[in-house]
């Protein structure tokens, strides 16, 4: 009959687990994280939600004994009816909570991740006009003398070219991409998204490497170690100096300079190209400058760097986009919860 899961229920009640719990997730939230992860941080979380659970009980049997007598037989016979069902009442605001915490969380996750996104564009793209593979081709390039030619436009304050290439490390596993880029003295690494760097070793003459996150986890490889690649083949031995962050190839990516690729591979050839205006030149005028001289039919895109920024964008929210129907759903099982138990 209505009644009887209260006293099965009166356990939740109490007052004092409830406000443990909160100052439990208050200190958790303090500790600092675990190799990089914030474990204490979850735990934290946990400890706030299930303390805010245990406090519905209490502060709706406040609130409702608070609540005035109106004379209108249906809302008093409601309000009755709520004061002597507040643990099926507590059992349906839980889910609503857990429901609306797990909206907050998807919320935060895909925020953080586009900030993280937003701030790895502007570190990788750090000039105001790109030259770059349009969507689709892989086979574009530029020869040494067109290089020279772009090089050479007035309005230009600095280049830099650069070589992607595909290498094969392991059979069983996709290609990784080979960023050979030319890297002006004291701007080498500094246009790295760099997440951890080591020094070379006194006297170290290896050539070197910079690898991404993706080649650290799938190969094992780390900074300060030593690893063969070979081009052409001709192998080399590199010095891993560094771990940068890369959103855009899944499969993983090493950095090297552009002349050490060239001389083992023998390809001097550039995929890509990133140009810094003149003072007193706009973007706008340097890509007019430069336009006639791209070879037609080679698949490059010509482009300001906001533009990529704003293509980039758009790609992401979109393959983020279903998020919003998860959290959509989530507050839609939370109400269920509630109509469930008031039914």
């Amino acid at each position: 009959k209505a009644g009887d899961a209260e006293p099965a229920l009166a356990k939740l009640r109490g007052v004092l687990p409830g406000v443990a719990l909160l100052a439990l997730g208050g200190a958790l939230a303090l500790l600092p994280p675990i190799g990089g992860i914030p474990v204490f941080g979850y735990l934290a979380v946990a400890a706030l939600l299930f303390g805010g659970v245990l406090l519905v009980p209490r502060i709706t049997s406040a609130l409702l004994a608070r609540a005035p007598r109106t004379g209108r037989i249906a809302l008093d016979a409601g309000l009755a009816q709520l004061r002597g069902g507040v643990g099926m009442v507590t059992v349906g605001l839980a889910s609503v909570i857990v429901s609306f915490s797990l909206m907050v969380a998807m919320a935060i996750m895909v925020f953080s991740f586009r900030e993280s996104f937003v701030r790895w564009l502007g570190e990788v793209l750090p000039a105001d006009v790109q030259l770059r593979l349009a969507q689709g081709s892989d086979t574009g390039y530029l020869e040494p003398a067109q290089q020279r030619a772009l090089a050479a436009v007035p309005g230009i304050a600095r280049v830099e070219f650069r070589r992607l290439a595909p290498l094969l490390l392991d059979p069983a596993r996709a290609p990784i991409t080979v960023i050979a880029r030319d890297f002006v003295p004291g701007t080498g690494p500094a246009v790295l998204p760099l997440v951890r760097e080591t020094a070379a070793p006194a006297g170290d003459a290896l050539p070197p490497l910079w690898i991404s996150e993706a080649i650290e986890d799938v190969y094992g490889w780390r900074p300060g170690e030593a690893r063969e690649l070979a081009f052409a083949g001709r192998s080399e031995r590199f010095r891993i100096r560094g771990v940068f962050r890369d959103y855009g190839r899944s499969t993983g990516a090493v950095v090297m300079p552009r002349a050490i690729y060239a001389r083992l591979s023998g390809d001097a050839r550039a995929s890509e190209a990133s140009f810094w205006p003149a003072p007193g030149t706009s973007a706008a005028q340097l890509i007019a400058a430069l336009r006639p001289l791209l070879p037609a039919g080679r698949g490059l895109d010509l482009l300001q760097s906001t533009e990529v920024r704003a293509i980039s964008l758009r790609i992401f929210d979109r393959a983020f986009l279903v998020t919003y129907a998860l959290e959509a759903v989530a507050v839609g099982i939370g109400l269920l919860g509630v109509a469930f138990a008031a039914s």
